[in-house]
């Protein structure tokens, strides 16, 4: 069973984006050339999307936020993965980012729990059981009655 942190961080230009000196840094744990393939079908861009550099790490989470991090002031807009730098400075980052990242395990879920902890939930699913209860015996008898006089 393959790991599945390990995946692929990568550079992607595009014509649009490399006239005004942007680039796009990512991550994946598919093929980059079908990621930049889906990233030019779903935004709309005429040219499409070109992967400048991509490399396969352990913890692909963990070095991309560390690539973020490290050229935090370059980013374009908070949430957007749009940096103002050039491929190679893209590049060294990823690979310096990738050498000193260490596997970091990833939080698991809390166990399910059942949503009515409190006491009102908890009369709340009684009450729903009453009702359906009710219900599911007004119907058979109105079918008793209904049987008993024909």
């Amino acid at each position: 069973m393959p790991d599945d942190r390990s995946g692929w961080c990568y550079v992607m230009v595009h014509p649009a984006w490399s006239s005004i000196g942007l680039v796009k840094i990512g991550m994946t744990a598919r093929d980059p050339t079908k990621r930049a393939a889906e990233i030019t079908a779903v935004s709309g861009l005429v040219a499409p999307c070109k992967v400048a550099f991509c490399c396969h790490v352990a913890d692909r989470r963990a070095v991309e936020n560390a690539v973020k991090a490290a050229l935090g002031g370059r980013r374009v807009r908070g949430r957007r993965e749009l940096f103002r730098c050039d491929v190679a400075a893209a590049r060294a980052a990823i690979e310096s980012a990738a050498c000193h990242t260490r596997a970091v395990p990833v939080p698991r879920r809390a166990p399910w729990r059942p949503r009515w902890t409190s006491r009102r939930a908890a009369w709340q699913v009684r009450r729903r059981r009453i009702l359906i209860r009710l219900a599911v015996m007004l119907a058979i008898g109105s079918a008793a009655a209904l049987i008993w006089m024909a």
